[in-house]
């Protein structure tokens, strides 16, 4: 069984899928008003259905996606840029080890 499954890792052409995830019509569609409501919409259930580790992936990956762009359209040096991405994923990493380890149900 092993070994079928890493047959088939090595079959993934993963330039071709690298290439496709980066494509800059998905980042549009993920910050389109609908894209961001169907990602609101999936927190929200995996929060009723308490799924943790997806909602943690979904709020994680829409953290540091507003993070990046808000820091790459700011207008502030380099320095200054660095320090809030920093300070964002120090805030991120932090909620997230917060609600997959500390908190109780």
């Amino acid at each position: 069984m092993f070994d079928r499954l890493t047959d088939l890792w090595n079959q993934i052409d993963w330039g071709s899928l690298l290439k496709y995830v980066t494509n800059e019509r998905i980042m549009a569609a993920l910050t389109h008003p609908y894209g961001l409501a169907a990602i609101g919409v999936l927190m929200l259930l995996s929060l009723f259905m308490k799924w943790r580790i997806t909602f943690a992936v979904l709020a994680g990956g829409a953290a540091v996606a507003f993070l990046g762009r808000y820091v790459t359209a700011g207008e502030g040096g380099p320095n200054r840029q660095m320090f809030l991405f920093a300070g964002g994923a120090i805030a991120v990493g932090a909620f997230l080890i917060y609600y997959l380890f500390i908190r109780e149900d």
